[in-house]
């Protein structure tokens, strides 16, 4: 049985939906993602015996049309879709599955942001901002144009495949992600029991996804609570593209509950929820302006067990 990989890149952060199958492999993550980063892991599954494609937006349905087309080659009967993605829930992991077609309609809040940028709206400003600031972050960033819609637009097209495509779950709750986010916050922790946690990270523009995603930030959020001995760790999570009237809503929580905690005399600990530290500094900015908290530096990746939590998944995957 023959198992091969593409690894690809969303620029929401965050992939995704279970499909079954039998024997190749593909990798995704964001495309605000260093490919640095994403080149790490996909170096790690091709030590292990395994065939990769990297594609660095996971939202582009022609670069992974292309991919697969590669994998299909030869004696390949299954290609397993790996997410470097937190969220299953998020806009890109939900896109992807819709392109995979795991999901029968597209992601509504992907689909949102890339008609506003086309449009040129508010949300397409916003976007393009963070998009520039993050380059200046981490030069070799997935994303080529700046003024480019984010994807493939009204009527994106599904994968065609000869071989079977299985589409595995993004990090959600598993013990790797609260054993990553718990060690990051851990490095600027000196009494956890007088310290809140707050995990930041890129919610989807759809107020329905928005929920589901949260559900699943907070469950994340409760286990670091419970293994790192914190006072109190909540997650929230801001869409990419806001517009300027929305963005005193959505971060009205956050700024409240900083100043209610540091009202009561407990540090606060931000800690990004997020496979990678593009934007992440810009969003702080807008979101916790004046800086009365510690900030992590470090996102999920790099990390050694995420690599091998993937390689745990792609080996599942090859024996189906």
């Amino acid at each position: 049985m023959r198992l091969g990989l593409i690894v690809t890149l969303s620029l929401a952060g965050a992939y995704c939906a279970v499909a079954q199958a039998k024997s190749n492999v593909l990798l995704t993550a964001t495309a605000l993602t260093a490919r640095r980063e994403v080149d790490k892991v996909a170096g790690a599954i091709r030590r292990a015996g395994y065939a990769v494609e990297t594609v660095y937006d996971m939202t582009d349905a022609m670069l992974l049309q292309r991919a697969v087309d590669k994998l299909t080659g030869g004696r390949v009967d299954k290609i397993a879709v790996v997410p470097l993605a937190e969220n299953s829930d998020s806009d890109a992991c939900q896109q992807l599955a819709y392109i995979a077609g795991v999901n029968k309609e597209p992601s509504k809040g992907y689909m949102a942001v890339d008609g506003d940028m086309r449009r040129g709206g508010q949300g397409a400003a916003q976007l393009k901002g963070f998009l520039k600031q993050s380059a200046m972050q981490a030069p070799d960033l997935a994303f080529g144009s700046m003024s480019a819609p984010v994807g493939g637009g009204p009527g994106v097209r599904q994968i065609k495949s000869k071989a079977a495509l299985a589409v595995i779950s993004a990090l959600d709750e598993s013990p790797v992600v609260v054993e990553v986010l718990t060690e990051r916050v851990r490095k600027l922790s000196k009494r956890p029991a007088d310290e809140v946690v707050v995990l930041i990270g890129r919610a989807p523009a759809d107020e329905d996804a928005r929920q589901a995603w949260s559900s699943r930030a907070e469950a994340v959020a409760s286990a670091v609570k419970q293994k790192g001995g914190f006072r109190d760790v909540r997650a929230l999570g801001f869409p990419i593209a806001m517009r300027r009237q929305d963005k005193q809503t959505l971060y009205g929580p956050l700024r409240e509950y900083v100043a209610k905690q540091r009202a009561a005399g407990l540090k606060v600990i931000v800690q990004a929820y997020a496979m990678d530290m593009g934007g992440f500094d810009l969003l702080m900015k807008e979101a916790l302006p004046g800086g009365f908290y510690k900030i992590s530096k470090a996102a999920i990746l790099p990390h050694p067990s995420v690599e091998r939590w993937i390689l745990e998944r792609v080996a599942e995957i090859s024996k189906q």
